[in-house]
């Protein structure tokens, strides 16, 4: 859908770049971004996304090579969906895990 996406955010899963897919999802939504919605993204990535970086994203958007499709869509949802879980699964065990070598 997006391909450069992934390549702007060098195939991280960062905080920002969850946030862009769970509230933007589409290039074309990406691409109209404003900016009072920079802000919003400067605090969650705690200043490392900067301006310079929102005006290329909103670019590659524009530009982008992917098409969107109601399928891909529904398709991002359900994998965020399961990322967002299975990442709260971990971190229970982590803890879990620390609990256990505290006790020792």
């Amino acid at each position: 859908m997006f391909p450069e996406f992934k390549l702007f955010f060098k195939g991280k899963f960062s905080a920002t770049a969850l946030y862009f897919l769970d509230h933007y999802q589409s290039p074309e939504r990406i691409a109209s971004i404003n900016a009072r919605s920079y802000e919003s993204l400067r605090k969650i990535s705690r200043g490392h996304f900067s301006l310079n970086d929102f005006v290329k994203l909103k670019a590659l958007a524009k530009n982008t090579v992917g098409c969107t499709t109601d399928f891909l869509l529904q398709e991002m949802s359900i994998l965020l969906e399961l990322y967002t879980y299975l990442d709260a699964k971990v971190e229970e065990l982590d803890d879990q895990i620390e609990e256990c070598v505290r006790g020792y």
